[in-house]
This record gives structure tokens, sequence and C-alpha cells, in this order.
């Protein structure tokens, strides 16, 4: 049995003879065909979140979990003493500012969470925004329902 030969590579024209054909380009047959036109396989080694433009946004998502956190604990604080001072119970919209924490807290976490493809910085930001105007909002709810 005998094993399929590769074709020898074409040799460039040499241009000594005034009527061969200019030689422009060598044909190469070492590779492959179609890998010249495939895409580089990205890197393995490289850190999903490594060097992306969408780190200012996830960085203000993170220091907004933790104002997220000093929120809750100044509602907390601000229901209990209205519910010491007061009728003891808590109304609808001091509820609704705790569900408005719970809100705020998943907004944070899809923006500070969530890969880079998935949403385009803008989305990212306003997300943000929002994550933000639920942490402020919370303990003015609290307050007003005192």
């Amino acid at each position: 049995m005998t094993s399929p030969q590769r074709p020898a590579p074409e040799t460039p024209v040499v241009a000594d003879d005034p009527e061969a054909p200019e030689a422009t380009e060598v044909l190469d047959v070492s590779a492959t065909p179609g890998t010249a036109d495939a895409p580089a396989a990205p890197d393995a080694s490289a850190a999903p979140f490594a060097s992306s433009s969408a780190a200012p946004a996830r960085l203000m998502a993170g220091l907004g979990m933790l104002f997220l956190l000093g929120s809750l604990v100044l509602c907390a604080a601000i229901t209990l003493t209205y519910a010491y001072e007061g009728d003891g119970v808590a109304g609808p919209i001091a509820a609704a500012a705790y569900w408005g924490l719970l809100i705020g807290g998943l907004t944070g976490a899809v923006a500070l969470f969530s890969p880079v493809g998935t949403m385009t910085n803008t989305v990212r930001a306003w997300i943000v925004a929002v994550q933000y105007a639920l942490v402020c909002a919370a303990p003015v709810l609290v307050v007003i329902d005192g």
C-alpha cells in the first residue's frame, strides 16, 4: 500500500524569457484550504472582565451595592425609631421602600455581574443610575411613611 504523496509546490516562473508570463504570486500549498480566512481563536487565558470599557460602570455598580447596604441599615433604623415612637406599625410606603431596595440590589447585580458582550455601556450606565435612584429614594420613602 502506498501513501498519498503531497504535490510539490509550484515554482515561480523565471523572468528571463520575455514571452513568459510575469510571476506575481507563489501558491502556498502547505496551508490547508479555508484556514487563511478563519478567524483566530479567542485567547483562553484572558480574563472575561479584563480591560473592558464597562469597568467604570461595574465599579459604580459595586459601590452602589455598598451604598445599598448602608441605605438598608438607615431604613431599618428609621423604621424601628418610628415603630418605637409611634403606633408600632409601618405603612405601605415603608414596604415600597424595602421593595425598592430589593429591586435596586437586583439591578446592581445585573450591572455588576453580566458579561461584557451582553449589553452596551450605555445600557449598563442607565441600569446603575436606576440602582442609585432606588437606593436614594428608599430612606426618603421611609421618612415620608413615618
